[in-house]
């Protein structure tokens, strides 16, 4: 083999190597991507549970003053029952978002739907005593089954 046949031959193969390790570093940078996007998605799921756990304490906390103080708190109350269904509607969504980041949902088959549904219903109409929402969960889990 002469001179010139060597030096093309080692010219394609530093040529092989540079386009193998530009295309391990594209991968790498869409794998990277991939994991990124899970993360943020999963990232957005616990700011919209930690928003609704928030708003659901304040709720707690200004029944507990109507029912201690009487019924010159109920304006308060109220705007804290409103702030809870307005966001109670971004839970549910941010978790659906999360899991279908994740490749995890099958929108044919959940089981829990009619349960959770349920319960989400109950969250947003606020309804008074537990037992409602427990009947209204039964109820989602009978006509599931």
């Amino acid at each position: 083999m002469t001179v010139r046949g060597r030096i093309f031959l080692f010219q394609i193969v530093i040529l092989a190597l540079v386009g193998l390790i530009s295309g391990l570093a594209f991968a790498t940078l869409q794998l990277t991507e991939e994991f990124v996007r899970r993360i943020d998605s999963v990232h957005g799921r616990f700011e919209a549970l930690a928003e609704l756990n928030g708003h659901a304490n304040n709720y707690t906390e200004q029944l507990a003053e109507v029912l201690l103080l009487g019924p010159e708190q109920m304006p308060d109350f109220e705007a804290a029952r409103e702030a809870v269904k307005t966001i109670s509607w971004r839970a549910p969504l941010a978790r659906n978002s999360a899991l279908s980041d994740i490749g995890a949902i099958d929108t044919r088959r959940r089981p829990n739907s009619d349960s959770s549904a349920a319960s989400t219903r109950c969250l947003r109409r606020s309804i008074g005593p537990p037992s409602d929402c427990l009947a209204s969960e039964q109820r989602g889990i009978q006509r599931a089954s």
